[in-house]
This record gives structure tokens, sequence and C-alpha cells, in this order.
């Protein structure tokens, strides 16, 4: 599978159309992407792989909620602005057929309204768009060329590339892989038979039976820790590519003249302590006006009413002395 040209639109941090060309001589079979954190790399990375397996990428057995979920959160958020969002991933490739290469279009698309997504997938081969049943069978063909365990073999970031063989549940995810290169039908039609034979042989059939359900509950139980733990790192990826962004638009907010959150925190606490210190203040102010101020305005006057309650006071004693 040799990829030529890959184009995004409003996909990750690419706002809009942009086309990427892998042309290259026959030669050189390796291509090396470089760029800056936030530049894109993984976003790029991602694309691949979701165009090429779509809700399989992602370790989902069928189109779900949690998929859709992840496709919303990888459509550019500018672009959700406006509503329709158009967003779609394109890729042009070759296939070998084993006498000669089969150019293959991939085109996975997405509508976003009201915070639903309605995906689209659309496939040529050799300039001829492939029926419903055509594109079932290339997706189980593809599936068989690359697994999706092993993708990030051939498409990886190279700061991260021992993840891929280190990470919890690597092993699950290799084993899983070559099996599937290998004909993973076969195995489990054989794990099938197996099952049928000691159902049917001398053995205690009840125990067989006990042992056969607890068995396939332990490999479901294990499938399922398998799928939380990738949709844990896909998470994880998520929330990387996130803060990437978050702190690219963070550093062109700051170079247009904006202030940090921890600045403008800063000023509003400023704010609330100026705001209580003048509350306190104008308690203090109330308080003298209500128990002071009266009696400064009318010092005067009280001083007079003082002076006429005492002569009125002599005046009555005078007037209440008997005369002799």
């Amino acid at each position: 599978m040799i990829i030529k040209n890959i184009e995004l639109n409003n996909f990750g941090s690419y706002e809009g159309v942009s086309e990427l060309d892998f042309n290259a001589e026959e030669s050189k079979n390796i291509i090396l992407i470089g760029g800056k954190n936030g530049a894109g790399k993984t976003t790029l990375f991602t694309a691949i792989r979701l165009c090429i397996y779509g809700y399989r990428a992602f370790g989902y057995q069928s189109l779900n909620s949690f998929y859709n979920r992840s496709i919303i959160k990888l459509i550019n958020n500018n672009a959700k602005l406006q509503e329709p969002t158009k967003a779609h991933i394109k890729i042009g490739m070759l296939i070998n057929n084993g006498q000669e290469y089969d150019k293959y279009n991939i085109q996975r698309s997405w509508t976003y309204e009201k915070n639903t997504i309605i995906e689209s997938l659309s496939i040529s081969k050799n300039n001829v768009n492939l029926t419903e049943e055509e594109i079932f069978d290339f997706e189980k063909y593809i599936m068989q060329i690359i697994p999706p365990d092993l993708f990030d073999l051939y498409f990886f970031d190279g700061e991260r590339i021992a993840d891929f063989f280190l990470e919890e549940g690597s092993k699950v995810r290799l084993k899983n892989a070559f099996l599937t290169l290998c004909g993973y039908d076969i195995f489990e039609i054989m794990n099938k038979n197996f099952k049928r034979m000691l159902s049917s042989s001398s053995i205690n059939n009840e125990i067989v039976e006990k042992y056969i359900k607890l068995k396939e509950s332990i490999d479901e139980t294990s499938s399922k820790l398998e799928e939380l733990k990738d949709k844990l790192i896909l998470n994880y990826k998520n929330i990387d590519e996130i803060d990437s962004q978050i702190n690219k638009i963070d550093a062109i907010y700051k170079k247009n003249g904006g202030i940090s959150k921890g600045e403008w925190d800063k000023k509003f606490q400023q704010i609330k302590d100026e705001e209580k210190f003048r509350e306190e203040q104008n308690a203090i102010l109330k308080k003298i006006a209500n128990d002071k101020l009266p009696f400064l305005i009318l010092k005067n006057e009280i001083r007079n009413l003082l002076t006429q309650i005492k002569k009125e006071d002599d005046l009555s004693r005078i007037i209440s002395f008997p005369e002799t």
C-alpha cells in the first residue's frame, strides 16, 4: 500500500481544505513528516487511520455514540461555529494486486449539525466508484493487509514508537494483529471445533460446559478491558492534542496583546478585594452618619436647647419656691 496524497477538510487543526502530496521516487519508500508541537503531525496520523478503518480505528466493533463523540471532537472548532459543518478525509493510494498497482481513492466524510454527526464513505478503484458490497469487501481486505493493531508500526510518531511495544495491552494487540494477518477466522473455527469436541466427549459435560462458559466470560471481559484501555489511551491523546491547541491559541492571544487566564483571575480577585474594602468603609460611614453626624450638624441648636432647658429649670424652681 503506497499513499500518494491526502486531503483534509476541517479536521483537527486543519481548518478548510489542506492537501499533502507524498509522491516520491520509487526507490524511496519512507516518508518523514516534521513539524513543531501543535503543527498537526499526530492529527495527520489519526486522519490516515480514521479514513482507512473508520470506527475500527478506535477499537470499536460498530458505529456507536462513543465513536460519534470522538469524531465531533476531531472536527475543527472554528469550522463548527458555522453549521451545518462539512468535514472529510480523502486519501489516494496504490495497492499491488499481484500483477500491477490499482489506484484507490478513499473519502470518509462527516456532516455535523446540532451536536449530531452523519458519516459517509466512498471508495473508487481506478476511477470507478465501488458499490456498497464492494466497499464492504475492500474494508475486509484492508483489515487483512494492515490490521489496525499494526497500523502504528507503519505510521508512527518517532517520539512515541516505544509505546507501541511497551505500553499496557500491547502484547494482546500485537497477537490479535498477527492472527488477523494469518487468517483469524481459521483460528476461531478451530477454537469452536475444540469446544464442540470437549462437549461431546466422555468427560463430565456439566463441568466442561461450566468451564467453557467461564472461559468465554473471561475472554469477553478481557476484550472489553482492552477496548476500555484503548479508549483511555485515545482520550489521553485527545487531551494532549487539545492542550497543545490551547497553548497555541494562548501564545497567539498573548502575542496580540491579550493577557493570560491567570492574570485575569488575579485582576478579578483584586476587584473583589476592592469591593469588599469599599463595603466595609461604607458600613463604617453609615454607622457614623447614623450615630454621630446628626449631633455634629445640630451642635449649636443642641447647645441652645441645653441653655434653654437650664433656664426653664431654674425658672421652675423659682416659681415653685414658696414666698415668705
